[in-house]
C-alpha cells in the first residue's frame, strides 16, 4: 500500500492521467483494482519512470533503448506505451529464464509490434526488421560504441556481486551516448559464493559509469 501511494503522489505531480494508467490481461495479473482493472503495484512505478523518460526525449526521434534486467516486461510496456513514437528500438537483456517470460509479455502485449528473440538473429541496431529485442544478459557485450540513447535499471544491480555490476557499468560506459538511468537499493548485501568466499554489491548510489 505504501509503495503505491508513494508512486501515485509522485504520478500525480507529473500531471499524469492515472485513469489512463493500464497493464494487459497476460498471465493472470494481481494488483490493484482500479476502474473496472486490475493493476499491478509495480505498475505505477514503471508508469512513473516510463513518464520521467518521456519527458527526457519530449523532443527525440529514432532512439535506441536498453533496459538491464526487464523482469517480465512491464517497464518496456509503460515505456513503449507513453513514448513509443520516439524509440525505434527497446532492447531488453536478462538471464534466459526471465527473458522468456519477457518474450511471452511482450509478444501478447504487442501483436503489432516486430519482436526478435535471440534465437532469431544478431543485435543489430541499424536493422529494422525488430521494434523489440529480447536478448540474454551475457549478449550485451555485443552492442557497438556510443550506440545508446538511455541505459535503465531498476533494482538488480544492486542485487548482483561488484563484478558483475562493473562489467555492466563498462558497457554502459562504453556504449551510452545519452542517459543512464537507474533505482538501486542504497543497502549492502553481502553474497556467499561456492568457493567458501563472501562478495557484496554496489550501493545504488554509487552505480556510476
Amino acid at each position: 500500500k505504501y509503495v503505491w501511494c508513494d508512486y501515485q503522489k509522485k504520478l500525480l505531480l507529473l500531471d499524469y492521467k492515472q485513469n489512463e494508467l493500464n497493464f494487459p490481461n497476460i498471465g493472470n495479473p494481481t494488483g490493484v483494482l482500479t476502474n473496472e482493472k486490475i493493476i499491478p503495484i509495480e505498475t505505477l512505478r514503471h508508469a512513473y519512470h516510463a513518464a520521467s523518460i518521456s519527458e527526457l526525449f519530449r523532443k527525440c526521434n529514432n532512439l535506441i533503448c536498453v533496459e538491464i534486467g526487464g523482469g517480465i516486461g512491464g517497464q518496456a510496456y509503460q515505456t513503449l506505451k507513453m513514448c513509443g513514437h520516439s524509440i525505434s528500438k527497446y532492447i531488453l537483456f536478462d538471464i534466459p529464464e526471465v527473458a522468456t517470460l519477457s518474450s511471452y509479455f511482450l509478444l501478447s502485449a504487442f501483436p503489432d509490434k516486430r519482436v526478435r528473440l535471440f534465437s532469431e538473429g544478431p543485435i543489430s541496431l541499424l536493422d529494422d526488421d525488430y521494434d523489440i529485442g529480447i536478448f540474454p544478459h551475457y549478449s550485451i557485450t555485443e552492442l557497438p560504441k556510443v550506440s545508446v540513447d538511455l541505459f535503465y535499471n531498476s533494482c538488480s544491480f544492486s542485487e548482483m556481486d561488484e563484478k558483475s555490476s562493473n562489467i555492466y557499468l563498462s558497457v554502459i560506459n562504453k556504449c551510452c551516448r545519452k542517459y543512464f538511468m537507474h533505482d538501486n537499493h542504497d543497502k549492502t548485501f553481502i553474497f556467499k559464493n561456492n568457493d567458501g568466499t563472501n562478495s557484496k554489491n554496489i550501493i545504488g548510489s554509487n552505480l556510476l559509469p
